[in-house]
């Protein structure tokens, strides 16, 4: 998918979505998601992340890319990808689009491959939220709770 069709730019809005619940925490903000699968519960999570660091964002263009994580453990892993990603969005100024997540664990060692559409940005003027410094290990957790999944990680705002 491109976006602004190579017209210039295009407002778009990410909302934070179903499933997505934020709760203030002191100076910070824990970002829950819950879904039918770790991977779906993945991609709502960057949804919400997008979501609290502003409303609307301008997109022009981007192009297909991809990404591979491994760590021990799914939290571990679920913090290393918000944390590349708010890497591409300070040193790229860029989005990652239309995530899908294939998760792949194996002896305790979790894979993460993410395929997107790396969308370069401006922020809209007066749409600007909060700014995510980091996501952090602190009770990080994607579980399994019920029928559903969840995650649970704490952004340092």
């Amino acid at each position: 998918m491109e976006y602004g069709n190579g017209k210039g730019m295009e407002r778009i809005h990410i909302p934070c979505g179903d499933g997505v619940v934020l709760e203030e925490h002191t100076a910070d903000l824990w970002l829950t998601a819950s879904g039918v699968s770790p991977e779906e519960c993945i991609e709502r999570t960057i949804s919400g992340m997008y979501n609290v660091m502003a409303e609307e964002f301008n997109v022009s263009g981007g192009h297909p890319a991809d990404l591979t994580l491994e760590a021990e453990g799914l939290e571990v892993v679920l913090v290393e990808l918000l944390s590349e990603l708010l890497f591409i969005f300070d040193a790229r100024a860029s989005l990652a689009l239309d995530p899908k997540i294939l998760l792949n664990e194996e002896n305790g060692r979790v894979t993460l491959r993410m395929d997107y559409i790396e969308t370069p940005f401006t922020m809209v003027e007066g749409k600007r939220g909060m700014e995510v410094k980091a996501a952090t290990y602190h009770e990080a957790s994607l579980k399994k709770d019920g029928g559903l999944w969840k995650t649970r990680v704490l952004l340092d705002l």
